[in-house]
């Protein structure tokens, strides 16, 4: 979308709200990197005018921070230790001055920027009385100093060192290129470790800690590889040990040197070694776990009733574990949500999603949360971005067939080398974007997809010899912009769809066949009593309706998936009354679950995965939600606020 209009989305959107979000975060992304841009731009034009003495590159830093971060007055309502930092900084860069008296070399980037980097690194002036108190901070902050025990925790697999993708803006690749000028973020793990050596020889005990299991996102931690040698140098048998050998207990031969603590509750209960609370906090969780290891009830302990944060989430927990549909669970009450019968115009994809999982989509189209990628973290193509790729090309070689007026039975070997070379400019196009991850993963996957188009250009020559299929559309738009009407009546008022079919064909007996191109795994679409799947099968009796709206109410129409890739021919759904009938039914109910705001976290059928299923499998929101839900999908299911929805998807 080119324009600085802000309102341009909207009129794009066609004034569905869930488009305008998703138009506003491009805007936003646009903006951003315009003033990234900018930012890098005027950073170039001042590394551009080096100085040429270090008073000079103190002034220079002092008048990029004035620049940056604004005036004295902008400063005013800063913390206060913000402002203390940055007193510091700037003494930092005023001392930096006087190292003119030691060289008459002109320093360059690289050594102003290492100066710069020592003063900076320079402990900051102490508060408290020298050899007492305890010291908090990172590892390298306890180099060259003299303690009595030196305690490092945290010391998991991905969080110590913690795992550091490349710089997405000057990977190593390109900083190899620079020489010394430009550290290597690779050279940042070998640092980490001789940081981690010396911190623990500067202490005469040393403690060293591992969780073994995230309970806020309730899956199993590791140690980290730090921690391994660690156990290993201990046990002085030559071994090297692995993760799972420290599962079921302390390694033999280390004795009391190494304390497996099993549980936390277990640590705050019992203590660490005869441990006394170190404040009334943990003297008031200590008194709380062993009331229960006692067999009293939480609810009857004196925390209970005096600590607020504690009684209300005793009412979460009693509510969640309950059979009854609450707050905690999904329902919103006492507000207004907009209703799909009386308010924007809907998708057949957003509605199935909807069906599919009703948290999903309250966090996805009336909470409009969605998640960001970060394109440094990026190791292979998104399913999704490998749908946009095969969905483009077959448009672009559909499209180009029905301008030039070619038919489907020329030289196959044409045709293919005209979508190969679509392919081409698509896959190039993708790289660009920055989409494709790992250039060796993206090898594999371009592979992949261009054996898949082959196939499915064979299986589509085959199905227009058969049928005498010929495209008449292809992205063929419906909705409110378009002027092609897509409504469906239900008891309490219509629904309006929009949309874009893949592509529409005519046959030789004058009926119409829509398809829709799939590039995921195949599944069966027709399988079961249900032609709709319990409403997560919207896309093709609204895409039929749409062509029916479009090229005549008389015609026979029939909608298909066609998986691109698979040997399998389509299964075509004929949008017969039986179809509409369902259709106006599953319309009702999701609509009413919107209207009631009833939005209960439906795993579905296991996926492989503890407490999960496959409806988590994809999902952005899959962290948010609490580890036990299948549990208790399972409970609230039979709550009559849910019957109407839990009797649509099947599972009664």
């Amino acid at each position: 979308m080119a324009g600085g209009d802000p309102s341009s989305g909207l009129d794009v959107a066609g004034g569905d709200p869930v488009l305008s979000a998703r138009v506003r975060l491009l805007e936003i992304d646009a903006r951003r990197c315009d003033q990234l841009r900018a930012f890098l731009d005027t950073m170039a034009e001042r590394l551009g005018r080096a100085p040429t003495s270090w008073e000079a590159w103190g002034e220079w830093a002092r008048r990029l921070l004035a620049d940056l971060l604004g005036p004295l007055a902008r400063r005013a309502g800063w913390p206060d230790d913000e402002i203390v930092a940055y007193d510091a900084v700037g003494d930092a860069l005023g001392r930096i001055g006087a190292l003119d008296w030691l060289s008459g070399l002109a320093p360059a980037a690289a050594d102003f920027r290492t100066a710069l980097a020592a003063e900076l690194d320079a402990p900051a002036p102490g508060t408290a009385r020298i050899g007492h108190g305890l010291l908090v901070g990172r590892v390298e902050e306890a180099i060259g100093l003299d303690l009595e025990v030196v305690c490092v925790v945290g010391m998991v697999d991905g969080a110590f060192p913690a795992h550091q993708g490349d710089d997405v803006l000057v990977p190593d690749r390109e900083r190899e290129l620079a020489g010394d000028e430009v550290p290597l973020r690779a050279a940042d793990a070998a640092s980490v470790r001789l940081d981690f050596l010396a911190a623990l020889a500067s202490a005469r005990e040393q403690v060293l800690s591992c969780s073994r299991y995230d309970q806020r996102h309730g899956r199993e931690l590791r140690p980290a590889g730090l921690f391994l040698e660690a156990v290993d140098s201990l046990a002085g048998d030559g071994r090297r040990r692995v993760a799972r050998e420290l599962r079921g207990g302390p390694p033999p031969g280390l004795g009391e040197r190494f304390q497996f603590v099993s549980s936390f509750a277990g640590a705050v209960g019992d203590g660490v070694r005869g441990s006394d609370p170190l404040s009334d906090a943990d003297w008031r969780l200590r008194s709380l776990v062993r009331w229960v290891a006692a067999r009293g009830r939480v609810s009857d302990h004196f925390l209970a009733r005096d600590d607020a944060s504690l009684a209300g989430s005793l009412a979460v927990r009693r509510a969640r574990r309950s059979a009854q549909f609450t707050r905690f669970d999904g329902l919103v009450e006492h507000l207004e949500i907009p209703s799909p019968r009386t308010g924007a115009v809907q998708s057949a994809t957003g509605l199935e999603g909807l069906a599919r999982c009703p948290r999903s989509y309250f966090f996805s189209h009336l909470l409009r949360v969605s998640a960001r990628e970060l394109p440094e973290t990026l190791l292979q193509l998104a399913p999704a971005e490998r749908g946009v790729i095969i969905h483009r090309v077959l448009e672009r070689l559909v499209a180009a067939e029905m301008a030039a007026g070619i038919s489907g039975e020329e030289d196959p070997s044409a045709r293919e080398a005209r979508m190969l070379a679509y392919a081409e400019d698509e896959f190039e196009e993708a790289r660009r974007r920055g989409v494709t991850g790992h250039p060796a993963l993206w090898a594999l996957e371009r592979s992949r997809m261009t054996s898949d188009l082959r196939e499915h250009l064979r299986g589509e020559n085959e199905y227009q010899v058969a049928s005498g299929a010929r495209p008449v559309a292809v992205e063929l738009d419906f909705g409110p912009a378009s002027g092609t009407v897509v409504s469906v009546d239900t008891p309490r008022g219509a629904v309006r769809f929009r949309g874009s079919i893949d592509r529409v064909d005519e046959l030789a007996d004058g009926s119409v066949v829509v398809v829709d191109y799939k590039s995921g795994r195949p599944y069966r679409v027709l399988e079961g009593g249900d032609p709709l799947s319990g409403g997560e099968r919207l896309q093709l009796p609204v895409y039929a309706l749409a062509a029916r709206a479009a090229f005549g109410a008389w015609r026979r129409v029939r909608a298909g998936y066609w998986f691109v890739g698979s040997p399998t021919p389509p299964e075509w759904l004929d949008l017969d009354d039986a179809v509409q009938s369902r259709l106006r039914e599953v319309l009702s109910t999701l609509a009413e679950v919107i209207e009631t705001g009833r939005f209960p976290a439906r795993p579905g059928p296991s996926d492989g995965r503890p407490a999960r299923g496959s409806n988590c499998t994809y999902c952005p929101y899959d962290g948010m939600c609490p580890p036990d839900r299948a549990t208790s999908w399972r409970r609230k299911r039979a709550d009559r606020a849910l019957s109407a929805y839990v009797a649509l998807v099947g599972e009664t």
